[in-house]
């Protein structure tokens, strides 16, 4: 039996692939540009190495923040929607029979003495 977050699991799988199938394009464009520029093993190379390694953990920072986030608010929707379809009516009281309607206002009666 497949878990009903199955197709989920697939897209989020496939997004990554693909967002990482962008950064390696981008760091061949990279390393096409600065190859005939800067030799391989020389300390510019290798603090770019470091700021590239360092940009993707940040990028990966803020896609856990985002899915952390993401699942929150779609708890506080299933738990939203779960209290508002399941909440039952709310019971009325049966009137009594016999019984007079009660007055909203009260009027206030004046005798005078004679």
């Amino acid at each position: 039996m497949t878990s009903r977050t199955e197709p989920m699991k697939d897209e989020v799988f496939d997004f990554i692939r693909k967002s990482e199938q962008s950064v390696l394009d981008l760091g061949r464009k990279w390393a096409d540009a600065v190859a005939d520029v800067v030799p391989v093993d020389t300390p510019v190379v290798r603090d770019m190495t470091k700021d590239v390694f360092d940009f993707l953990q940040e990028m990966l920072k803020l896609q856990r923040e985002f899915a952390h986030r993401m699942v929150e608010e779609t708890r506080q929707f299933v738990d939203t929607t779960k209290e508002t379809r399941h909440r039952a009516p709310r019971a009325t009281r049966p009137k009594a029979a016999g019984r007079p309607a009660r007055r909203t206002t009260t009027a206030k009666a004046t005798h005078k003495a004679a």
